[in-house]
C-alpha cells in the first residue's frame, strides 16, 4: 500500500473561465497569477526529515512535493513559463521554448529540479505566448481555440483543496488571480532561452515519413 496519493493542481486558467475571449492579433503574451493566499490556506502539516542533520528528530514543514509537471496551449501557442515565487523572487521556472501542439500538450518541461517543493505562502505566474495574424482565435473548449494551464501532480494529496487557483476562481476565493493581457511586436521579444530543439526532432520526423524511412 503507498504512503501517500497524489493530487493534480491546474494554474493558470484551469478553469477555463475565458471561454470566447480573443487573443488579440499578432504575437500576445497573457498572463495569470495564482497569490499567495492560496498556499497559505491550504497546505499544511506534512512531515519531511531533515537530511542535513544526523541523529534528529523529523521535523514538521508545512508542504507539498511535485513530482511531474506539463505546461498546456494549443495550436496558436509558441512559448509557455510556469514560475514559482517565494519572498517575492522567483525562485524556480519551468519553461518550454518552443511549444508545438501536435506533441499533444505532453512536450517536456525544462526546469532546474524535480521533484520540488510547494510553501505556504508560495505563488505562481503562468505566461503563455501566442500567434494570431489573423485575430481569429479564442479561448475555449475546442482544439481549435486555446488555453493556458499548468497541470502540476504532486503528493501528499490535500482532499480538501479543489486544485484550481488562477483567473475567476469564484468557487476558491483565497485562489482567484488577476490576468493580463501584453501585445509584442514579434516573437522575439517572448524571451525564448534556447534553440529548437523540439522542432529539429518533429522536421526529421517529417522527412523520414517522406522518404518512406519511418
Amino acid at each position: 500500500m503507498r504512503q501517500f496519493n497524489a493530487g493534480m493542481l491546474g494554474l493558470g486558467d484551469p478553469g477555463l473561465t475565458l471561454d470566447g475571449e480573443p487573443l488579440g492579433k499578432g504575437v500576445t503574451k497573457w498572463t495569470f497569477e495564482c497569490p499567495a493566499s492560496c498556499m497559505k490556506r491550504h497546505l499544511g502539516g506534512t512531515k519531511k526529515k531533515n537530511k542535513k542533520k544526523k541523529n534528529k528528530k523529523n521535523t514538521t514543514t508545512t508542504a507539498i512535493t511535485v513530482f511531474a509537471q506539463i505546461l498546456h496551449m494549443h495550436s496558436a501557442g509558441k512559448r509557455m513559463s510556469a514560475s514559482q515565487i517565494r519572498g517575492g523572487k522567483v525562485i524556480k521556472e519551468a519553461y518550454t521554448d518552443y511549444y508545438d501542439y501536435r506533441a499533444a500538450g505532453s512536450v517536456p518541461v525544462r526546469q532546474p529540479v524535480v521533484p520540488y517543493d510547494i510553501l505556504p505562502g508560495d505563488s505562481f505566474r503562468i505566461s503563455c505566448y501566442y500567434e494570431d495574424l489573423d485575430n481569429s482565435v479564442i479561448f475555449g473548449r475546442s482544439f481549435r481555440d486555446e488555453m493556458c494551464i499548468s497541470f502540476v501532480w504532486y503528493y501528499p494529496e490535500i482532499q480538501s483543496f479543489i486544485g484550481t487557483c488562477g483567473a475567476n476562481n469564484d468557487f476558491d476565493p483565497d485562489c482567484d488571480g488577476p490576468y493580463s493581457v501584453t501585445s509584442l511586436v514579434d516573437t522575439n521579444e517572448m524571451g525564448r532561452i534556447f534553440g529548437s530543439e523540439l522542432d529539429t526532432c518533429l522536421d526529421k520526423t517529417k522527412n523520414d515519413e517522406e522518404s518512406g524511412t519511418f
